[in-house]
């Protein structure tokens, strides 16, 4: 990813959480608003890690709850950016939201290329950054339910008709 493009990234998701602001009740704000702010708050401990990690200062053999809150951090980072997806025999579901970021709403990052099976998508309401909160939470909650149970009703035909396999856990 460019300096561009992380730097559209931030300000398209500061739109998105406008949009979000400006379209909601008061109620709906209240939500949004302090979904953020429990997300904030969760997030300082990682950044006082980086920071810390960044000017080395921490006790040799000793490392403080937010440096190694960062070293996961980092260590999430590198493993996503380094990933590289494989075929799937089966079918994908995809959760999108209503809007994608600019810079992820590319044909190249579909799973409609790994999937073997084919791809099903479900467009839940809303944008990437409210998918989680409410109120956005409770339709993505139903749509996942309803995935969970499609799944399950499609296994036990293929199952019972002696053409599914059974999907190991991992």
């Amino acid at each position: 990813m460019t300096k561009w493009d992380r730097r559209f990234l931030r300000f398209q998701r500061l739109i998105f959480h406008a949009a979000i602001v400006m379209k909601s009740d008061f109620d709906g704000k209240r939500k949004f608003l302090g979904g953020k702010l429990h997300d904030l708050r969760n997030r300082i401990p990682v950044w006082q890690g980086l920071l810390l990690a960044k000017l080395g200062k921490h006790a040799a053999g000793q490392l403080p709850h937010s440096l190694m809150l960062a070293q996961v951090w980092e260590s999430n980072h590198r493993a996503s950016s380094r990933y590289i997806p494989r075929p799937y025999p089966g079918v994908v579901t995809d959760l999108r939201p209503a809007r994608q970021y600019r810079i992820l709403d590319k044909p190249e990052l579909k799973w409609d290329r790994l999937a073997k099976g084919g791809q099903r998508v479900v467009i839940v309401p809303g944008y990437p950054a409210a998918m989680l909160l409410e109120p956005y939470v409770q339709a993505l909650a139903e749509a996942l339910t309803k995935c969970i149970h499609d799944a399950t009703q499609r296994m036990k035909s293929g199952l019972s008709e002696g053409i599914g396999e059974p999907v190991q856990a991992l």
